[in-house]
């Protein structure tokens, strides 16, 4: 899937803005088990793109009454879940996303769950700029959010090269997995995919599995 990326117009600005800020990455969750569909495929689907291609992936997140709505997008947390691992029950990982998402031309934001009922669907797709964006935030330089549960929505797909790390939450779990991602590694390379996101055990101090 090689479709080429639109930046919004004020790209630029989002860029000054991440900076500002200080923002590294946003994070997706995933059941574990999807990993192998996410590499071989190069990309994080949208359940639409997913439902064209015949793929059925585990999942761990329902819009309910906006699932027609969202389904072409694909959820990121600007910060980490609480308890997500008990809320699943499956083994769980973390994709760090590059945060240069923000300015894809179709990602909108969320200021809460998007899942929620408190939000509609027209007050998300009127959070698609830097104003949008900037007003998730408490303050002009600060990463915390005025709520935690803020979120990123992309369009479609995001690529290979925008996962930048795999996080486990515990290395018996990883141990595991890197010989199966070494294997992929190599299903990626004949592909003529050069690139492959680092593993990682999640950092205490990020508290993504907390």
């Amino acid at each position: 899937m090689n479709e080429e990326i639109e930046y919004k117009q004020d790209w630029d600005d989002f860029v000054h803005c991440l900076e500002r800020r200080r923002i590294t990455e946003f994070y997706h969750y995933t059941v574990i088990n999807n990993i192998y569909s996410i590499l071989k495929y190069l990309n994080i689907l949208s359940r639409y793109k997913m439902s064209q291609m015949g793929i059925m992936p585990a999942r761990i997140n329902f819009w309910g009454s906006k699932l027609d709505s969202l389904k072409d997008y694909i959820c990121l947390t600007i910060n980490p879940l609480y308890s997500i691992q008990k809320i699943v029950k499956q083994e769980v990982v973390v994709l760090g996303i590059n945060p240069r998402v923000i300015y894809y031309k179709d990602t909108v934001f969320s200021p809460v769950n998007s899942a929620r009922s408190s939000i509609s669907i027209d007050e998300i797709f009127a959070h698609f700029d830097l104003e949008g964006f900037e007003s998730l935030f408490v303050g002009e330089y600060e990463k915390r959010t005025r709520f935690h549960e803020a979120e990123v929505l992309v369009k479609n797909n995001i690529g290979i090269r925008d996962i930048q790390t795999i996080y486990f939450p515990t290395s018996n779990l990883l141990n595991k997995y890197k010989i199966k991602y070494l294997k992929w590694k190599i299903y990626a390379l004949l592909k003529g995919n050069i690139y492959m996101p680092k593993l990682s055990i999640a950092p205490s101090g990020l508290k993504l599995f907390s």
